[in-house]
């Protein structure tokens, strides 16, 4: 049987995988320690094994904080990326098409980060056992693009300023005749994850205790939220966190960018378009357009990529 193709898209706040037969994005929210509990519908929390330490993956008031150094090629990340690709049919031998954030892909002076590279592919080599200490299955090849130029696999376009906006981390580039114009390519620490903390700050004036973190991510994923039976409406607390964050990240990819006359479209892709580019919030730029499909643009960059 041929070894079939994945576009992994491993981020801070969602995994993301493409297939040929589909793709999925679940929650990066996992636990330490091997927890056996039983859903409404019976079913188990998956648990994973994998250098010594144990993992459940599922939201709670010990989950686990995903915005570290290092997450790419840590233990909570490799057992997270497995469980989204296997809950679409991954099997052992297959490909793994994968990603790092720009940062980290190049060095200061351009180059290609090559031991960044590879520690992220040795990572996803690394044994992990389920719940029975079963070993499960291992690519057969793991391949590193740099997130946000994965996209550019799936984007009809000749010139573009694309905007990749993660939990963690935004990163800015500029295509512009079949090139990536490494002078104008960068990226920063700075995504949806700092909405969500700059949210949290301001909602610590409605409660006289400080929020649990897994409230915290619901209050922010609905604008509203129940404590102790009471329900709270904190949307305008929400609508605020994300036009200042925003801002910021809008200024930050100006600068990198140098300059947007020049392209056909700004392009955004990732989880955070949503936040920037939905139609009631400012944009600097007249030609500021959301891909057809921007949470998977990058998964499906990486699964055509590796389908060529």
């Amino acid at each position: 049987m041929k070894a079939r193709v994945w576009g992994l898209d491993d981020g801070f706040g969602e995994i993301k995988v493409a297939g040929s037969e589909g793709q999925v994005a679940i929650p990066s929210l996992i636990r330490p320690g091997a927890r056996l509990e039983l859903g409404t519908n019976g079913r188990e929390n998956a648990i994973y094994h994998t250098e010594g330490q144990s993992f459940t993956m599922g939201d709670g008031v010990d989950t686990l904080n995903t915005r570290f150094d290092g997450y790419e090629r840590s233990p909570m990340n490799r057992a997270m990326s497995l469980h989204a690709l296997l809950s679409q049919g991954f099997m052992a031998g297959d490909t793994v098409v994968t990603g790092l954030p720009v940062r980290l892909y190049f060095r200061a002076d351009g180059s290609v980060n090559t031991d960044a590279i590879e520690a992220r592919k040795a990572s996803l080599q690394v044994d992990v056992l389920d719940a029975r200490q079963v070993v499960l299955p291992k690519p057969g090849k793991v391949k590193v693009l740099a997130q946000g130029l994965a996209a550019l696999m799936t984007l009809d376009c000749e010139s573009a300023a694309i905007l990749d906006v993660g939990a963690r981390t935004m990163d800015a580039t500029v295509f512009q005749g079949g090139r990536i114009l490494m002078d104008r390519t960068g990226g920063r620490n700075m995504g949806v994850l700092d909405m969500q903390a700059r949210f949290a700050e301001r909602i610590a004036k409605h409660f006289a205790y400080p929020l649990a973190d897994h409230l915290v991510y619901r209050a922010f994923r609905d604008g509203r939220v129940k404590v102790m039976g009471q329900e709270h409406d904190l949307s305008a607390d929400r609508e605020a966190a994300i036009q200042e964050v925003a801002g910021n990240i809008w200024q930050e990819a100006a600068s990198i960018f140098r300059t947007v006359q020049d392209v056909d479209g700004v392009i955004l892709v990732g989880g955070g378009a949503a936040f920037l580019g939905a139609p009631c919030r400012e944009k600097p730029w007249p030609h500021v357009q959301v891909a057809s499909n921007p949470v998977f643009a990058n998964a499906q960059g990486m699964f055509a990529y590796g389908s060529q």
